[in-house]
């Protein structure tokens, strides 16, 4: 079973939707390209409550990570980091 979180972003302060990782998983984002646009992934240990960024990107890119423990991930834009888009992105397991 796949479990996946997918998200269009066209603005600041947007964020996907949460998904509950553990294990190998994939990030893919597109339309990034010279847009200016940063994308942030963050992860949360206590189910969303608090978020802490652990990678950023300001080109399309098709990542492969890792989850040891289990947690909550998400990946969108912050207030200021967005200058064009749309932005396309997909978490998956």
């Amino acid at each position: 079973m796949t479990v996946y979180v997918e998200a269009v972003i066209t603005a600041e302060n947007t964020f996907s939707g949460t998904v509950r990782l553990r294990g190998n998983f994939h990030l893919s984002l597109s339309g990034l390209t010279d847009t200016g646009t940063v994308v942030h992934v963050q992860r949360s240990y206590d189910g969303g409550s608090t978020w802490k960024d652990i990678e950023k990107f300001t080109k399309d890119a098709e990542v492969i990570g890792e989850e040891a423990e289990g947690a909550h991930y998400r990946f969108g834009v912050k207030t200021g980091n967005y200058v064009a888009g749309p932005i396309e992105g997909r978490l998956a397991q």
